[in-house]
């Protein structure tokens, strides 16, 4: 029997809302601090293009996200995620990609964006995938499951070890409701 993962909540819409901030560093600063280098720079406002105010600093973005883009915003929208995908793969040394629009539009994954104005800083993809655990010891049984998987995972290099990361890996937890020990669970039967 597969245990299949159902995210409990979506905490980021498209409808616009409050930006959410988080710095790891200190309580008193409320926002993502500024790069020390050009992080990756886009013509128009990243939040924008999704329908968001341009002061957001997290973007969820997922199949109906992407419908729901306006026409004139389409192919920039879809370039900001390809791009990073690129550079995901380039820092990972693989020969294509693994997140494109296409595979967005074609799954149930998500991808949650850490952006700033004209900038894109880092995402995160996560979705559930089957996979096979045994155990006990090296005979023991083989059970599938279905986890919750963080399938890609990307910091500009401008923005690395300043927090985005671990603002992005926080902000994925708490918007699908699940703690690292979810992650724990289910790597251990």
């Amino acid at each position: 029997m597969t245990q299949r993962y159902r995210p409990k909540r979506v905490c980021i819409s498209l409808t616009p809302s409050p930006p959410i901030h988080f710095s790891p560093h200190s309580q008193s600063r409320s926002r993502l601090r500024a790069p020390t280098a050009d992080a990756m720079e886009f013509e128009r406002y990243v939040p924008k293009l999704y329908g968001q105010p341009s002061s957001t600093q997290l973007l969820y973005v997922d199949r109906a996200a992407l419908k729901a883009v306006k026409k004139d915003a389409v192919k920039a929208s879809q370039e900001v995620i390809d791009k990073l995908g690129v550079a995901s793969a380039r820092a990972q040394q693989l020969s294509h990609p693994i997140t494109a629009v296409r595979k967005l539009v074609g799954t149930a994954h998500r991808c949650y964006l850490a952006c700033r104005r004209k900038q894109a800083l880092g995402f995160i993809k996560v979705g559930v995938k089957k996979l096979f655990v045994r155990s006990g010891a090296s005979e023991g049984t083989i059970h599938e499951i279905a986890p919750l998987c963080v399938l890609d995972f990307y910091v500009s290099e401008a923005c690395q070890r300043q927090g985005v990361g671990l603002f992005l890996f926080k902000s994925m937890l708490a918007c699908e409701g699940v703690s690292v020990l979810y992650y724990l669970f289910h790597l251990r039967i």
